[in-house]
């Protein structure tokens, strides 16, 4: 960090160095980087030198006893009103009963024996449970782990209570992150720069979560022959972060690594920002990946998911000094407390009564109290009325049982024990029946307090197919009254939209349009789909890819057919074309060409077709394979659609079961990216590493080597953005029109209709935005959108505009100083204006319309 350097951007609201493609932080004091960033981890270097902070130890404490503090505080917890008010209660009883003038034993406290065995009961309840977590901490703490040792130069085994602040740690895959670290690489293969992780333990999410290495280090780790032991043990540096606090979801921090050795002093320092997609947190597990490499940042009590659970303040499971307590607890006392009102009420009322009786006896014998009750002894039963209510009060103390909490932790017990002998809470894969280690919050199992809806989340089952595209004014696929959004075929909808319908891009009646074809699936072997197509004279042709075993005669046009039963990907192959270059010039129907389609994998996520009588421009198989000039200018707007299907995603390739399938955090993006490798652009690799896409167009040939689509920047999907941008450089075999060697740069957005029309350019900007964005076509689209919304149908708009290599270069100089500066990044976060947000707009303004999608989602 250099507190003195100045930047020529200071005026703009942002600090920082872009140039040479090093990213780097100023900031104007060294006590404003602190305040920002107060913790500092170093690598490689003493951590407890004079003067150092020393860190928590990464041991688990959720045992709460110890000889010394067992009885106060069992003393303090069975006798406290707040908590368990009974035996307060009855506390309370016994020193009465030892008071002389209101006892009714003698002044005998026979209610303490009874409590004392209460007490005792329950310390030993406590006691056992204690020994339980003691044990299991135990286990935890013994869990082995690999540590590199600077004596050895390698990976040696430690228990996870031995790991310390800024140690370099190796997790190999499926096993547990035994503190919160700094994600440094996989040290080789194709994704040393990212790994896999499942967070259910933290957020009970069964989805994989990626994360990225940080760019200082991977880089280092993923040189070809480099030792990985080596390589981290030269590692010198600083991670400075912001102090431990309980949000899993949120990370800030700067790497500052200094010049690595080997290449001489003269090379520059590597400084990164550090946000939560570098980190690994304690308790998630490694998953789809052979190993990692990870600073630890954190341990003990300073994780994040310690410090969620209230840890550093005695509400942690995994740290806790404060005893949990079920809702039934707080329910009793609050019922033992309106009984005590109501016995104090019945105390009241008897001694009241008691006056009023004695004193007209008195008037009516004339004689003295003492005298005509003689069998009620020779003491004075009517000069104190407070004596009395005592008595009244032990005489019908026992309205509240002694034993109620014994007989409430018996049922506990036996709840535990059959919770544990239950063989289907049994996990066969770990050997290990289900643990209870706080037997009072048994009875939280099952019981609902509120019942939460995301719409329509608890009714769908989240999986998506693209169903509909529009680009400007004409539609393409099945009409919306023809497909039931929700997963099956032949349901109709209330709100009627125009189809598809001459080649100029109208819209023709329902009548005009002949229902769908349904097409059938080629042999597993060949894992692509096909479809009978039928000819002039009724006869049966194949896609030239299809198995012989399963190329059937397809049904007359007149008959109807069972949609429903056929699994997969429907495709619509082109039909009644006239067009000279896809041949058919005999009157029969020409096959789907191979550049269509999809893989098995991915055929489950597109559900796409077209009416028979769709033809021209209003057909997108036609449209996307009329090579003639003059339909370039459409086809080149088309397969600008598609390429932005293709590359504004995140999605990535994820190992499973030996084979790769894609995984994205999101199923609507499964299903764009899906869509378009149905119509011909295949996103077949992402290269973290170096910022890559790799896309193939597929009617070049699947022999033909995929193009590298450079990813410039990414704007990810916010709740309150409502739309994601990817910033990329086409190759200039992809660029819709003529390019230098560097290809263009790309601006792609989508995102929901509210906040993306709005960026839209002006018409009277320039031609493309007079053509892209004029009213008629905005106009279309919002009716359109309108009547998917109907249909229940997920909807997304998509825009772009191509961005000059000088604005580009421009604005990264500035946007790589604002992610870099943790000021910036914090106002970011907490809502304020920043240069972040700032820089963004000025790439996600003036776009040109594209169009929009309509993905069905099917119910459970």
């Amino acid at each position: 960090f250099d507190p003195n350097a100045a930047d020529p951007n200071a005026a703009d609201g942002v600090t920082g160095n872009a140039g040479g493609g090093e990213t780097g932080l100023h900031m104007s004091s060294e006590d404003s980087a602190e305040s920002m960033l107060p913790k500092a981890v170093q690598m490689n270097d003493s951590l407890e030198q004079p003067g150092e902070v020393v860190y928590p130890s990464n041991a688990v404490h959720s045992h709460r006893y110890t000889l010394l503090n067992f009885l106060p505080l069992q003393v303090y917890e069975q006798l406290n009103p707040f908590k368990k008010f009974a035996n307060f209660y009855f506390l309370v009883v016994g020193c009465l009963q030892a008071v002389p003038q209101i006892s009714v034993t003698g002044g005998l406290p026979v209610t303490l024996g009874p409590l004392l065995f209460v007490l005792g009961v329950d310390a030993l309840t406590k006691l056992y449970e204690d020994w339980q977590r003691r044990r299991s901490d135990a286990l935890t703490n013994s869990e082995a782990t690999r540590v590199l040792d600077a004596s050895t130069g390698a990976f040696e085994p430690h228990r996870w209570d031995e790991v310390r602040v800024g140690d370099v740690v190796c997790v190999r895959n499926r096993e547990i992150f035994p503190a919160d670290m700094l994600f440094l690489g996989t040290g080789s293969g194709s994704s040393a720069s990212h790994c896999w992780v499942s967070t259910k333990s933290l957020d009970g999410e069964t989805d994989s979560k990626l994360r990225e290495a940080a760019k200082a280090t991977f880089a280092r780790l993923s040189a070809a022959g480099c030792d990985a032991c080596a390589t981290l043990l030269r590692l010198r540096g600083a991670l400075r972060c912001e102090a431990p606090n309980g949000n899993c979801n949120d990370f800030a921090g700067m790497l500052h690594l200094e010049p690595d050795s080997e290449r001489g002093s003269s090379a520059p320092a590597d400084v990164s920002a550090v946000t939560e997609g570098n980190m690994l947190l304690r308790g998630c597990q490694l998953r789809n990946t052979e190993q990692i490499f990870g600073l630890v940042v954190s341990t003990g009590v300073d994780t994040k998911a310690m410090s969620a659970g209230g840890a550093r303040g005695g509400g942690s499971a995994l740290s806790s000094s404060a005893e949990k307590v079920g809702a039934m607890t707080g329910r009793m006392n609050r019922d033992i407390l309106g009984i005590c009102a109501m016995l104090a009420a019945l105390s009241v009322l008897g001694a009241v009564l008691h006056a009023l009786w004695c004193g007209r006896q008195a008037r009516r014998d004339g004689e003295a109290i003492d005298g005509g009750f003689w069998y009620l002894g020779a003491a004075d039963l009517c000069e104190n009325p407070a004596e009395l209510m005592g008595s009244y009060f032990l005489l019908s103390y026992t309205f509240i049982p002694v034993s109620l909490y014994v007989s409430i932790n018996l049922v506990y017990t036996a709840t535990a024990f059959f919770m544990a002998q239950d063989l289907a809470m049994y996990d066969p894969t770990l050997d290990q029946p289900a643990e209870v280690r706080t037997m009072s919050l048994c009875d939280e199992l099952g019981r609902i307090s509120h019942v939460l809806s995301d719409k329509t989340g608890t009714l769908t089952s989240n999986h998506m197919r693209l169903r509909r595209l529009t680009v400007g004014e004409v539609l393409f696929g099945e009409p919306v009254e023809r497909l039931d959004p929700l997963g099956a075929s032949g349901g109709s909808s209330a709100h009627s939209l125009p189809s598809a319908g001459d080649g100029e891009g109208g819209y023709a009646s329902e009548s005009d349009v002949a229902p769908p074809r349904a097409l059938r699936m080629a042999s597993a072997s060949h894992g692509a789909h096909y479809s009978p197509l039928v000819g002039a004279e009724g006869g049966a042709h194949v896609a030239p890819h299809a198995d012989r075993q399963e190329r059937q005669p397809h049904p007359k046009k007149n008959e109807k057919m069972n949609e429903k039963s056929l699994p997969g990907t429907q495709l619509q192959p082109l039909q009644g074309t006239s067009l000279s270059h896809l041949g058919g010039g005999d009157g029969r129907f020409p096959p789907l060409p191979a550049h269509f389609g999809c893989r098995p994998q991915t055929a489950e996520h597109v559900c796409y077709e077209e009416a028979e009588g769709v033809r021209g421009v209003s057909s997108l198989y036609a449209s996307l394979d009329d090579l003639r000039e003059a339909n370039a200018a459409w086809r080149n707007e088309l397969v600008l659609l598609l390429l932005h299907l293709a590359v504004n995603h995140s999605v990535l390739y994820e190992a499973l079961g030996g084979a790769e399938e894609l995984s994205a955090s999101s199923p609507d993006e499964l299903a764009l990216v899906s869509a378009a490798e149905h119509f011909g652009f295949d996103f077949t690799q992402r290269d973290l590493s170096e910022g890559v896409l790799l896309v193939r167009e597929k009617r070049l040939g699947l022999a033909s080597p995929p193009q590298r689509v450079q990813v410039l920047a990414v704007f990810p999907y916010t709740s309150n953005g409502k739309r994601m941008t990817t910033l990329v450089r086409l190759p200039h075999t992809l660029c819709p029109s003529r390019s230098n060697g560097k290809g263009c740069v790309f601006a792609f957005t989508k995102g929901a209709d509210s906040v993306l029309l709005e960026r839209l350019a002006r018409p009277s900007l320039s031609a493309a935005a007079a053509a892209a964005n004029s009213p008629k076509r905005v106009a279309t689209l919002k009716c359109t959108l309108g009547a998917w919304a109907d249909a229940a149908l997920r909807t997304l708009v998509f825009g772009c505009r191509q961005v000059s290599d000088s604005e580009y270069e421009a604005w990264q100089v500035r946007y790589a100083a604002a992610i870099s500066d943790p000021r910036e990044r914090a106002s970011q976060k907490a809502g304020r204006e920043n240069a972040i947000d700032m820089l963004q707009g000025e790439i996600e303004k003036d776009l040109l319309l594209q169009g929009g999608s309509a993905v069905g989602n099917e119910l459970r």
